[in-house]
């Protein structure tokens, strides 16, 4: 698996950085749309690479809310942004039905 790629936020925004109130992101990364831990879960490999470009703050504001809707972690105690929230769910029920079809 390669790491995810950086990219200044001029030229890759973070597609979330609006909902969580701080300044804008100087740097993005491209993270994977279903995270790389639950395909290895599900397929036992990256079967689909689509990237989201996210800030940090965003990124695990996401891991945040999907560890939670997984039973893995404690409900985050800070405030989740709603479009975090949203792409955590998408997540999840993506990671539930591929389970479900194995």
């Amino acid at each position: 698996m390669t790491q995810p790629t950086t990219a200044s936020s001029l030229d890759k925004p973070c597609a979330l950085y609006r909902d969580h109130g701080s300044s804008v992101p100087v740097i993005t990364q491209g993270h994977h749309v279903y995270p790389v831990y639950l395909q290895n879960r599900a397929f036992g490999g990256i079967r689909l690479p689509e990237l989201i470009w996210l800030c940090g703050t965003c990124h695990d504001s996401v891991h945040a809310w999907l560890y939670w809707l997984l039973g893995e972690r404690k409900r985050p105690l800070m405030p989740v942004p709603a479009r975090a929230k949203q792409l955590a769910v998408t997540a999840e029920n993506w990671f539930t039905d591929a389970m479900a079809g194995r």
